[in-house]
Order: structure tokens, then C-alpha cells, then sequence
């Protein structure tokens, strides 16, 4: 008879100490799209602290500093200038490590008010559409719900906040999850299917996570995004086939807090477009 030994599993519970964590992360992307090749790296360093927590989940401050951007090109400098609504956040998280308010959000958004004047008068000699490009920017912090998922799917808040915390966590069952970059394609959506799994290294001291995800062909809206690149390029046969891998892995300290973490993500098209991205995020020693 054969005996099945118990799966291996760990609910790792989110950490409540006050002591400020400090990051370096550096980001690199490459898209490449109509002939036109583009690359960018940031790099930034980031503090994460926990302010208190209460019986629903932890309120943390998050500070980005010394960012600095390699392309500084047309729209990639106003991308930049408009990093600022995220150089300082309170943020609430739930007790899975998913982030649900903004707390200061009011606030930026009155400091929005002057900010805005300057990034009009600095670029609106080289910016086409710079109205509404900030009229967007205003929509969007109007929408509580909208920042959120900017700051959940930016590469800060995905290797800052992974939502990995008071789950059974498997080594063989993999825990499903959701995962949406909004506008990817013009105005569609790319929706990935995720699988988190504990990783099972019996010499490792603390906890190694990995996410790995792949199209969600339930909810991707394929026919019209095949559309969408046959009408960019005038032609109506375009072989379209799109492919896309995504994956994320953390290491966790003693604490269960993040201390490296890693965001790797490409998207191709071939002949036609190819986007790739990496993230590396590091603790590193408190100042």
C-alpha cells in the first residue's frame, strides 16, 4: 500500500514591527514597436515602514527616493515627472499583503493642483495633447480605485506588497490568482492567470515564493487586440499571435518581510512588437 506523505504547506503571517526597511530596485524595459526601438532603466531607493496595525490589516508609509531615469526623451521626461505622485504614500493593506487605501490620497491630489501648473508650463511646447494627458492624470487620482491598481501593478508596489500573506501556501498546489496590467494594448487590457507556490529548498533558512503567470484567455480580449495591431499596420491578413510570460520570485526574511525580489515580464508579436521588463529589488542596510 502505498503511503503519500503530507503536502507541505505555510501561511505566512505579515509583519507589524516599526522598524523602517530600506531598498534599492532597478528597473530596465525595451519595447520595441513599429520599427522604433526603446529602452529605460530606474533606479530608486525606497523605504517601507509600518506605521501601526489594527485587527484588519497594517498601515505603511512608502518613500521613493534618488529616482533617476536613463531616457529622458519627449514623453518618457513627463513619465517621469509624473513619478512624483508616488514618491511618498500611506497605504492600508489587508492582512494578505494587498494594498486597498491610499490614505493620502486627498492630499496629492491638492498638491496635484500647483505641481500641475509647472509640468504645464515646462512641456506644453513639447508634448503633443499635454492637456489631456494631465487631465487623465487628475481623472485618475479622482479614482480611488484606479490608483490603487497603478500603485499594485508598479514595479514598487509588486515586489513591495505581494499578496502572499495568511495563505496556505503549497509546494505542489499552486494558489490561483489574478493579475491585470490595464491599457497594455492602446486601450485593452492584458489579463494574466497567476500560480503562487512556495518553493521547497530544504537548506534555506526562510521562505522562497515564485508567481508565474501566462495570458488569461477567458477574459483577453484576443480578437480585439488582433484588430487593433491589423488596423495600426494597414493590413487586414496580419498574422497576429501573441505570446506572453510573466514571473515574479521573493525571498523573505526572518521576519517574513521581502529582502530580494525579482519581477521579469516579456510580450511578443513577432515581427511586429516585443516588450520585455525586469525588476530587481534589494534590501539593503538601514541607514
Amino acid at each position: 500500500m502505498e503511503t503519500k506523505l503530507p503536502v507541505k504547506t505555510k501561511n505566512i503571517i505579515l509583519d507589524y514591527s516599526t522598524k523602517p526597511l530600506n531598498y534599492h530596485i532597478e528597473t530596465t524595459t525595451l519595447l520595441v514597436s513599429n520599427n522604433d526601438q526603446k529602452t529605460n532603466t530606474i533606479k530608486a531607493d525606497v523605504t517601507k515602514t509600518c506605521v501601526k496595525k489594527d485587527n484588519y490589516g497594517v498601515l505603511f508609509s512608502l518613500e521613493i527616493k534618488n529616482r533617476k531615469q536613463s531616457n529622458l526623451e519627449g514623453n518618457s521626461a513627463l513619465e517621469n515627472e509624473l513619478a512624483w505622485l508616488q514618491q511618498k504614500l500611506i497605504l492600508y493593506c489587508n492582512n494578505k499583503g494587498e494594498i486597498t487605501t491610499v490614505v493620502n490620497r486627498e492630499q496629492i491630489k491638492e498638491d496635484w493642483y500647483f505641481y500641475r501648473k509647472n509640468i504645464k508650463q515646462n512641456y506644453k511646447k513639447t508634448v503633443d495633447n499635454i492637456d489631456l494627458i494631465l487631465d487623465g492624470t487628475e481623472a485618475l487620482l479622482g479614482d480611488e480605485k484606479a490608483f490603487i491598481e497603478l500603485i499594485t501593478k508598479s514595479e514598487i508596489g509588486t515586489l513591495l506588497f505581494p499578496p502572499i500573506y495568511n495563505q496556505e501556501l503549497s509546494v505542489k498546489t499552486p494558489l490561483r490568482q489574478q493579475k491585470t496590467f490595464s491599457q497594455f494594448f492602446d486601450d485593452y487590457e492584458l489579463p494574466l492567470s497567476l500560480k503562487t507556490t512556495l518553493l521547497d529548498h530544504k537548506e534555506a533558512i526562510n521562505h522562497q515564493i515564485i508567481r508565474s503567470g501566462s495570458i488569461n484567455t477567458n477574459t483577453f480580449q484576443s480578437a480585439k487586440v488582433k484588430r487593433f495591431f491589423r488596423k495600426l499596420h494597414n493590413a487586414q491578413d496580419l498574422i497576429v499571435d501573441i505570446d506572453a510570460a510573466y514571473l515574479e520570485t521573493y525571498d523573505l526574511g526572518i521576519f517574513n518581510n521581502v529582502y530580494s525580489a525579482t519581477q521579469m515580464m516579456g510580450v511578443e508579436i513577432k515581427d511586429l512588437y516585443r516588450y520585455r521588463q525586469i525588476s530587481k529589488l534589494k534590501k539593503i542596510r538601514n541607514a
